[in-house]
Parts: structure tokens; C-alpha cells; sequence
């Protein structure tokens, strides 16, 4: 009886361990500049609500692989620029090659006013290459509606069996006409899927007025946006995009709450000159959801 009861109390911290793992959430972390892997392992801190957490210690995973979705404007637009199809290969060999330097998949999503075509998830670009050649401008623009989809995308394809990094590559001027969803509706989509928004605003003129949107998708998840004078500034924004995922760190932590609601989150980085850009909010699993596992 005696070894038996001890055997339960020796089990009971690993069960209690493996349930506060099943609970993790990750967000995807940018320092504004280099930082040793000793340094962010050390010193990083996760705020729920402007609260450090009672029992939780973060986790940080440097090496990453990386899930990217490309959504695609293929509204009519896209006819006034003659370098258009090129602009978007671009993209595409962007991807493979960061795929190739950290591992990963990824989709591809070509939109108007409605979904044209959304890909399998691929680890090899050659199937997204062959559904970018078959697209054709045409028609308005559902970008909000556009980020729904590819938010709840990576949560509807097959599961990843370790921290992935998620990010949105968007290729629009913006200009959306055509969407059901309001702006909030495609920020808390893809905040709520743990993704991260890069923008790169097509070049035309009308862009102006799809610039604060772009902007916002960008920044309330973490990410950037880019808006080129021209198709040769495409491949510094790439670069630059590269630049910030080569730099990007994942920090796991357990949620306080579990009332499926948004709250606030703060990562900071105990040397106070360190500053960082990631999603500033999570949303908590619900009371009914608590015990399944997050990515």
C-alpha cells in the first residue's frame, strides 16, 4: 500500500507537468536587434493582463520551423502593373528559400472578391508555383475576408507536432471592396490562430487608401508592413522579412485565464534596452477547451 501511494505521488508532478504543457501557447517574439540564445534564455518574462504568472516559467525555442501562408491579390488591379506576375514569383522564391533554411511548409491563397484558389499545405513550392500560374487578375477585393481564411487555414490543415512559427505574407495594395468581415474580424482571426501579418503594398497610386488597413494587419500581430515605390524595392522588403525571421525567437507560456477571451500580453526582455515586437494580445482557451493542447 505504502509503495503503491508512493509510486501515485511520484507520477503525480509529471502529470501535472505534461497538462501544463498541454496548455502552452506560443507567440512569436522579434528583438529590434541581435541577441545571444544565452541571453533571451535567461531573461525573458511573459505578462497576462500586466501580471507575471504565479507558477509559470517561459519557455523560449530558438530553432523553429516556420509555416507561411501567401495571400495573393489577384483583383483586377493587379492589371495596371505590368511587373505583376513577376512581383509574385518573387514572393514564391522567397519562400522556397526560406523553407529550405528553416524548415517548414507552406500554402498559397489567391483571392479577388472571393477565394480563387487555396492550396494543400507544402513543404515543396513547385505545387504553389504551378496555382500562381493558373491565376489571372480579375474582379474587387476581399482582402479581410482573404485574412480569415488564411488565419483559420493553419488550424484546419494537419497538425504540427512541435512549436511552429506562423506567418501571413500578404501581396494587395489594400484597397478592399468586396469584403463581408470588418477590419476587427481579420485582426482577432489571426491573432486568435497565433499568426503573424507581413504586408508588401502593391505599387499603385490608388494604394493610398489601403494603406492604414495593411498597416494594422501588420502591427497588431506582430509584424511589418512594406510599401515598395517600385517593383526593385520588392526585394529589399523580402529581405527585410528574412532578416526579422532569422532574428525571431518562440516563447511558450500557460494562459491564467481560460475564458476564451482576449487579454493583454507583454514580453519583456530583462535588459530594458531590448526591445521587441510581437502579437500584443492572446486569446485564453475556454473553461470547455482547457485541457486540449495548443501549438
Amino acid at each position: 500500500m505504502f509503495r503503491a501511494a508512493s509510486l501515485i505521488w511520484c507520477i503525480f508532478p509529471v502529470l501535472l507537468h505534461a497538462q501544463e504543457r498541454d496548455l502552452r501557447q506560443w507567440v512569436l517574439v522579434t528583438p529590434l536587434y541581435s541577441v545571444s540564445g544565452a541571453a533571451v534564455l535567461s531573461d525573458v518574462q511573459v505578462l497576462q493582463d500586466g501580471r507575471a504568472a504565479n507558477h509559470d516559467r517561459p519557455t523560449v525555442q530558438r530553432e523553429v520551423p516556420f509555416r507561411i501562408g501567401l495571400l495573393f491579390d489577384e483583383s483586377g488591379s493587379g492589371r495596371r502593373l505590368p511587373s505583376h506576375d513577376l512581383l509574385l514569383e518573387r514572393v514564391l522564391d522567397w519562400t522556397g528559400d526560406t523553407l529550405q533554411r528553416h524548415k517548414g511548409d507552406a500554402f498559397l491563397v489567391g483571392f479577388n472578391d472571393q477565394i480563387i484558389t487555396s492550396t494543400e499545405m507544402r513543404a515543396d513550392t513547385s505545387q504553389l508555383r504551378l496555382a500562381l500560374s493558373q491565376l489571372r487578375p480579375i474582379g474587387g477585393t476581399a482582402l479581410r475576408d482573404a485574412i480569415v481564411h488564411g488565419s483559420q487555414k493553419f488550424d484546419s490543415v494537419r497538425p504540427e507536432p512541435q512549436p511552429t512559427a506562423r506567418l501571413l505574407l500578404v501581396v494587395s495594395d489594400g484597397v478592399d471592396n468586396a469584403s463581408y468581415g470588418k477590419e476587427r474580424n481579420a485582426i482577432e482571426s489571426a491573432q486568435r490562430s497565433g499568426v503573424r501579418v507581413y504586408v508588401i503594398g502593391l505599387p499603385f497610386p490608388e494604394a493610398a487608401a489601403g494603406k492604414s488597413l495593411l498597416e494594422h494587419l501588420a502591427v497588431n500581430t506582430g509584424g511589418q508592413a512594406f510599401f515598395p515605390a517600385d517593383e526593385s524595392d520588392v526585394d529589399r522588403a523580402l529581405a527585410a522579412i528574412e532578416r526579422d525571421v532569422a532574428n525571431s525567437f518562440l516563447v511558450g507560456f500557460v494562459p491564467e485565464a481560460h475564458d476564451g477571451k482576449s487579454h493583454k500580453l507583454r514580453v519583456e526582455l530583462k535588459n530594458q534596452s531590448i526591445h521587441a515586437r510581437y502579437t500584443p494580445v492572446f486569446y485564453a482557451p475556454s473553461g470547455a477547451t482547457a485541457g486540449d493542447s495548443t501549438r
